[in-house]
């Protein structure tokens, strides 16, 4: 749905028809959205049968340094699963936090050659380089439009789009790959990360560069989902 319009935009009909067709599968929904998705949207799509806690959460309070604010509603039918009055689900995610330890170079793992830039990334980097103090520069953004895009105030990752293939980095001079914008995501891609993380690894197959950019820009932050999920494991119980 766009900022605008929201529920008026014509895709909420596929929301509407979501929420229609899950809600008689399930006991339990995990909903996560950006956070100008309203919880009273989704409070009122899952009827007085439904109640439901919620949160914005941002992967950075967690020590990841990639921006991605998102809203977070667990919900449950109150027919069959109660929430425990002892959870609190901003207590638990406050046990949680922890200081970014990283900067958005930090995902510019891969040893690669500097990118060759076309001559009008070349003059959108020049009016970075003019205009603004950003060492990773979103080139398909325009500075000169008042359009700038790059790291954080504090110095971490953007949060990503699914157009965001042309983050630069000056230092590096490359941009950013799409399998290190799912590492973002705390998406672990080799067998190192596998072992450190202690999850699978993605199997990437043939998917090349674009798909997997666009694929980090549709994903949801690892760290976000391990919160959100462990506030569910620790406050529903089945009545």
């Amino acid at each position: 749905m766009g900022k605008q319009l929201r529920e008026s935009d014509p895709c909420f009909k596929t929301h509407q028809s979501y929420y229609k067709q899950v809600k008689p599968l399930v006991d339990v929904m995990i909903i996560e959205n950006v956070p100008e998705y309203k919880p009273c949207v989704i409070q009122k799509e899952l009827g007085p049968e439904w109640q439901m806690e919620s949160a914005v959460v941002d992967p950075r309070v967690f020590g990841v340094a990639a921006s991605r604010s998102r809203l977070y509603a667990i919900c449950w039918k109150t027919e069959t699963v109660t929430w425990r009055a002892d959870v609190k689900m901003k207590e638990v995610i406050d046990l949680l936090t922890s200081s970014v330890v990283a900067e958005a170079g930090s995902f510019y793992w891969k040893d690669l050659p500097k990118s060759q830039l076309t001559d009008s990334q070349e003059r959108v980097l020049a009016d970075y380089k003019k205009l603004t103090s950003l060492r990773y520069c979103d080139l398909s953004q325009y500075p000169s439009n008042d359009r700038a895009r790059g790291e954080c105030s504090d110095g971490t990752l953007p949060t990503l789009t699914t157009n965001s293939s042309k983050i630069y980095s000056q230092d590096k001079q490359r941009f950013l790959t799409g399998e290190e914008m799912l590492n973002s995501m705390v998406l672990p891609t080799t067998k190192e990360q596998s072992h450190t993380c202690g999850a699978p690894k993605l199997e990437l197959g043939d998917m090349g560069n674009t798909m997997m950019a666009k694929c980090a820009g549709n994903s949801m932050s690892a760290a976000c989902m391990g919160a959100i999920a462990m506030v569910a494991l620790l406050a529903l119980e089945p009545r």
